[in-house]
């Protein structure tokens, strides 16, 4: 029986993903579970499983390809009307479940896209399906739940507690998630307006030109950034701040915490600064929530890093990075921006950021204005550091010194902080980076 493998909704509001890998081909032998495409969301590369037992019929999209959400992106033949696995009697009984779980509904949407053959005759009743027993009451225990009913479940963000099971021994299949999900679909949808933009002229008629999509990250970025401009009332703040101390810090030790495998860079230093000015200034660590007309402070903090790669700007969160010692937050900071740039971060690792840390100084720029990163209230950017001439003491005493001056700009929402509020934040963090001790004191 020909199946159709179709992309399900990931979450996050994703409603579309380029085809990145194709890890089958026609004729390939696949088993519930067994890697078939890896695809880049508007959040990150996600690797999508078959659903199925079965031989690879047909594959109707490319590398490259966009598709969107409920697009076809491979056909299986199964084996009569249920798809039971061949694998291996060692095979776990969550997949052997999940294998035998009955898929009247499935089939007869199967057999609809099937080629037109002649008319067969009037087919007998099915069988009911199983009736689903309640749910596990919240809290109540370990889920039982077939793999791919788990897989599903975790990328539409569905709570298994709440999905009532029909399988074997009181397991949750796959139809049983699909159900769920149909259920919540069914339930009213806030209607969401997206915003029209005027056409533009036609460029053609002055010369040639090329229409490039916007793909993945580029399209997410383009999108989140015009919210963000959209929706946040800017203000920004901008210092140059005397980081010599700190610097010649960073050069005593760097040797030493990169041959405990860190990198002790400027920017691990600037977002250890940021996180305790953040504790003195929580305001900088929230959120807004016009329709309640509410401030949400937070007292977590998980810093976003931005990372420019081959595929745009990508911002990984550091989760509780208040909780890390300087020498772990460099290994974490090195640690997500090089998974970052090879396209391996998930989409939890872009998620629940409460503020972010943007250093375009090492591509050689002195200052710019950062877009806050919403729902986030405040972006501290830092731009490329200098030696300068200082005058230091006053105007009958002084003396001249070569300091190492950074610029800093700091871009917050003025609904929720003053100009007044973001300068006391900036002042906490220029007197922490003035005094290495302070990372001791306060780390």
């Amino acid at each position: 029986m020909l199946k159709d493998f179709r992309l399900q909704d990931p979450g996050e509001g994703i409603h579309e993903v380029e085809i990145r890998e194709i890890l089958v081909q026609p004729g390939d032998r696949v088993e519930d579970g067994d890697p078939a495409f890896v695809v880049e969301s508007d959040k990150a590369a996600i690797e999508l499983t078959s659903p199925y037992h079965g031989t690879v019929a047909d594959i109707p999209v490319k590398i490259g390809d966009v598709v969107p959400v409920g697009a076809v992106l491979m056909r299986v033949e199964t084996e009569g009307a249920e798809a039971v696995s061949e694998a291996p009697a060692a095979a776990s009984a969550e997949t052997k479940a999940a294998a035998r779980a009955p898929a009247a509904a499935e089939a007869a949407a199967a057999a609809a896209d099937s080629p037109a053959v002649a008319a067969p005759p009037p087919p007998s009743p099915p069988p009911p399906p199983p009736r689903p027993t309640a749910p596990a009451a919240v809290g109540a225990g370990p889920v039982k739940a077939a793999p791919t009913a788990r897989k599903l479940a975790k990328m539409l963000g569905i709570d298994l507690r709440h999905v009532a099971p029909s399988g074997a021994r009181g397991h949750i299949t796959r139809a049983d998630v699909e159900r769920h999900m149909a259920g919540l679909s069914a339930a009213p949808q806030a209607i969401v307006t997206e915003t029209v933009y005027e056409p533009l002229p036609d460029f053609s008629q002055y010369g040639p030109v090329r229409r490039v999509p916007l793909k993945s990250v580029r399209k997410a970025t383009a999108r989140h950034l015009a919210k963000a401009w959209r929706e946040i009332p800017h203000a920004m703040l901008q210092d140059d701040i005397d980081m010599t101390a700190l610097e010649r810090f960073r050069r005593r030790h760097a040797i030493r915490v990169a041959a405990e495998g860190g990198r002790l860079t400027r920017t691990v230093l600037i977002v250890k600064a940021a996180l305790i000015a953040l504790r003195k200034h929580p305001r900088f660590n929230a959120s807004i929530d016009m329709n309640a007309g509410e401030i949400i402070e937070k007292d977590y903090f998980n810093v976003g890093i931005a990372v420019d790669t081959k595929r745009g700007l990508i911002v990984p969160v550091i989760r509780n990075a208040d909780k890390l010692s300087l020498f772990d937050l460099s290994i974490a900071i090195r640690d997500v921006a090089e998974r970052a740039r090879e396209g391996k971060v998930t989409p939890e690792d872009l998620s629940g950021g409460t503020f972010t840390v943007t250093n375009i100084g090492i591509l050689g720029s002195t200052g710019f204005i950062p877009i806050i990163n919403h729902p986030e209230v405040a972006i501290l950017g830092c731009g490329r550091g200098k030696i300068e001439p200082v005058i230091v003491g006053d105007l009958d005493h002084y003396h001249v010194e070569a300091r190492y001056i950074v610029p800093f700009s700091m871009a917050f929402d003025h609904r929720v902080n003053d100009g007044a509020d973001a300068a006391r934040f900036l002042t906490t963090f220029r007197k922490i980076v003035a005094d290495p001790e302070n990372f001791a004191i306060h780390g």
